[in-house]
């Protein structure tokens, strides 16, 4: 099968959780099908997705205003008009307006598309700010109806293509995932010396949808109950100068300086992980099932999340943590719990480790994006 990925990214110096799931896919995806990525950068130093066949850089943008998106849409569309024929199938990742457009080429070639919205709550959001003007709402609609197939990250991005009109028969639930090889945990539950540090740990983008200033609140009362050797450590880019003003000034009014680790942009994370912390904590507003939490969970974190997306209910089924409001007394206890036993920290670790195995595995979700495509190419 000849299947061309539609994605806004590179895979070079930006932090793009979108792009991390679609190079963890394309690897396998690569080895049985012919693939091809249409990309675009943010900077002259992002590259290609790496497993893909054929690489079509699209263009490059320093910005990223909604006059670039339009420019990425019509420049996308227009190739797919010239080449659709020469695919099977059209994999549209993302599901903000720019990168739906381009489905308007794979119906117009009579190409069968699949979506991978990577948030609830956002694009597809019949409350979300750009469908409530009704031309881009009954095109976004049309777009999402048509599709041959919806993949979702979460029961709320389900519910949202079907609020949208796709069929539920042709919506199809997957995993982020991960190489839980190369996130092994450095050594057995019982043995793992991550156990005894006190160390809460943060993956991602850190901006105010992520509220990664939870885990400083979080981390001054743990201070406060006696751990004065806590910790917090956070892996990732500022989302923007404002936050990052508000975030450091938090950090100063806390006392923290001394006890924050501001990583910043990584490549891969796993040694930060499988190293350094003990806790992993992501109380976001908005998610889909970020590829975050399963790195951590396939490195044995116990984890603690906001009930947003998918995350809630990964993390009950797998045992591995809490699921609490964004509230740092709420998060404190809980880490107070892990801290304060053994067994507990060893209890999650494991189940943490084995839900990702068995559930997230780069290879097990590889082979039900496989079966989607074959799905998708059935219709």
């Amino acid at each position: 099968m000849r299947i061309v990925f539609v994605n806004p990214y590179g895979a070079g110096t930006t932090y793009s959780g979108p792009t991390v799931f679609l190079s963890r896919l394309l690897e396998p995806v690569s080895r049985r099908h012919h693939t091809a990525v249409l990309f675009g950068a943010r900077h002259q130093r992002d590259t290609a997705l790496p497993g893909a066949a054929t690489s079509i850089p699209i263009m490059t943008f320093q910005r990223y205003s909604p006059w670039e998106q339009l420019r990425w849409s019509v420049r996308v569309t227009r190739w797919l008009l010239r080449h659709a024929d020469e695919y099977d199938v059209v994999h549209i990742h993302g599901a903000s307006l720019f990168n739906l457009l381009p489905a308007v080429a794979a119906i117009a070639r009579r190409r069968r598309y699949l979506l991978v919205p990577l948030a609830a709550r956002a694009d597809l959001s019949l409350a979300s700010r750009s469908n409530r003007l009704p031309l881009i709402a009954a095109l976004r609609r049309r777009l999402v109806s048509r599709a041959s197939l919806g993949l979702a990250l979460s029961d709320d991005i389900a519910e949202e293509f079907a609020a949208l009109g796709l069929p539920r028969r042709r919506i199809l639930s997957i995993q982020n995932p991960v190489d839980t090889a190369r996130f092994a945990p450095p050594a057995p539950p019982e043995d793992d010396p991550r156990a005894d540090r006190h160390v809460l740990g943060f993956v991602g983008k850190l901006c105010e949808r992520k509220q990664p200033h939870v885990l400083l609140d979080t981390l001054a009362w743990l201070r406060q109950r006696g751990f004065l050797d806590a910790r917090a450590m956070f892996v990732g880019p500022f989302g923007d100068p404002e936050y990052e003003a508000f975030f450091r000034a938090r950090v100063a009014e806390l006392g923290l300086t001394a006890a924050v680790d501001l990583l910043g942009y990584r490549t891969d994370v796993s040694a930060e992980l499988a190293r350094d912390v003990s806790v992993f904590l992501l109380p976001s507003t908005q998610e889909g099932l970020p590829g975050a939490l399963i790195e951590a969970m396939a490195s044995g974190l116990p984890a603690i999340v906001t009930d947003i997306g998918a995350m809630g209910r990964v993390v009950r089924q797998a045992g591995c943590g809490w699921v609490l409001p964004a509230d740092p007394e709420a998060i404190g206890k809980a880490v107070e719990k892990l801290w304060s036993d053994r067994q507990l920290w060893t209890d999650y670790s494991a189940a943490a480790r084995r839900y990702a195995r068995e559930h997230c595995d780069i290879d097990v979700v590889a082979h039900v994006y496989m079966r989607a495509l074959e799905r998708a190419g059935d219709r």
